[in-house]
């Protein structure tokens, strides 16, 4: 989810009431609030404290005029990054991985990069361009999630 997702508003909507949005979230799931109202269950609390830092994480990309322009261009970004031709489908596993960066790697026809991070495949982004022509891949991998057995 992006930010404006996280915080239930339009990405047009005027900056003051984003702003008056927020607050009211963060005092709805603050620590001390849910404190206060005798609240003793451990999922409850964790879930409250994860919602408290999901809203905090989101408003610190947009908590300023100039932080929020940014964060619109990099949100273009990524959806120009999603969008267009799809020149190749790479499978993840045949891509070269760099833990240091956590980024995947594989050469284009053109003697490029094509590089998606392990952040970009969390974000369910999988369309990347090439750092040096316009050619396009689609990487494709399987989510694996731990089953739990009760």
């Amino acid at each position: 989810m992006n930010s404006y997702e996280v915080l239930d508003v339009d990405p047009n909507t005027n900056f003051d009431i984003i702003k008056k949005t927020y607050q009211k979230l963060i005092l709805k799931y603050h620590p001390d609030k849910l404190q206060q109202s005798g609240i003793k269950s451990q999922e409850i609390i964790e879930e409250n404290n994860r919602k408290f830092q999901e809203i905090q994480k989101a408003w610190d990309n947009i908590s300023t005029p100039q932080k929020k322009i940014q964060y619109d261009k990099e949100l273009l970004a990524k959806s120009f990054k999603q969008d267009g031709v799809i020149n190749e489908e790479i499978d993840l596993d045949d891509m070269e991985y760099d833990e240091e960066e956590e980024a995947y790697y594989s050469e284009c026809r053109c003697g490029g990069i094509y590089k998606i991070t392990v952040e970009d495949l969390e974000n369910n982004i999988n369309v990347v361009s090439c750092d040096v022509c316009s050619l396009k891949i689609k990487v494709l991998y399987e989510v694996i999630e731990d089953e739990i057995e009760e």
